[in-house]
């Protein structure tokens, strides 16, 4: 069960690993080989060593640490409503591409940024809009005049507090261990 618990987060890393670009063809190529694996591995023998799962666990922390050395955290807000709790980072990978995580209640997105508009609220207020898995969001990184805001999915405008970097970084390594 730790074995294919491993192989599953293995999996997850290395999907990120290329969503990032972290390795690029590389990491496909072994997310792939990994997906090979997952699917045609034998049923797990309850007499492998343990130390195999302590392994693989190394192997997906190392995995992680390179993703995450990999981007470059860019901003991030989140808002304080105990009936939405929506929170998002967005960071830069290698290639220069713009890699969002969303946590909305009990739901995840991540995926790198395509198009991030300009939008306008009904008040004249301008914001960046930006998609990820079918989810739009929006938000505005305030100033010293003007305050942060984040705009949910379903257009309602929050009051936004910055995120702090380390939370962001939690973000991704959930994202990528699934926990």
């Amino acid at each position: 069960m730790k074995k294919r618990l491993a192989v599953l987060m293995m999996a997850g890393v290395m999907a990120f690993a290329a969503l990032t670009g972290c390795g690029s063809e590389k990491a496909s190529e072994t997310a792939a080989a990994t997906e090979t694996a997952e699917t045609e591995a034998p049923a797990a023998d309850s007499s492998a060593p343990a130390a195999d799962s302590a392994d693989d666990e190394d192997n997906v922390d190392n995995e992680i640490e390179l993703v995450q050395a990999s981007l470059t955290y860019m901003g991030g807000l989140y808002i304080s409503d105990p009936e939405n709790d929506l929170m998002f980072s967005i960071f830069k990978n290698e290639q220069g591409d713009l890699v969002s995580v969303v946590t909305k209640l009990d739901k995840l997105y991540y995926g790198i940024l395509g198009d991030t508009p300009s939008a306008t609220l009904d008040d004249g207020r301008e914001y960046t809009q930006f998609t990820v898995e079918d989810h739009t969001f929006g938000y505005y990184f305030g100033d010293e005049t003007t305050d942060s805001f984040v705009v949910d999915e379903d257009g309602t405008v929050y009051f936004g507090k910055d995120l702090d970097e380390s939370v962001a970084r939690d973000m991704v390594t959930r994202t990528l261990s699934g926990n």
